[in-house]
């Protein structure tokens, strides 16, 4: 695309849950193209489970 690329869209506030890490900031566009959406956080955290999982999501 001709038109500059904007910036990522800002991350997801974590949904309702035990944690919920905040959303991280989204990838910049590559010029004509649209940037990356932010990380949602957990909606739960299991007591056994140390590691968060995260979805990427394209815009």
């Amino acid at each position: 695309g001709a038109a500059l690329g904007l910036g990522g869209d800002v991350g997801l506030p974590g949904a309702r849950g035990r944690a919920g890490a905040p959303g991280r900031a989204g990838a910049a566009g590559a010029p004509g193209s649209d940037g990356l959406r932010g990380f949602p956080g957990d909606s739960v955290r299991f007591p056994t489970m140390k590691k968060t999982s995260y979805h990427l999501y394209l815009i």
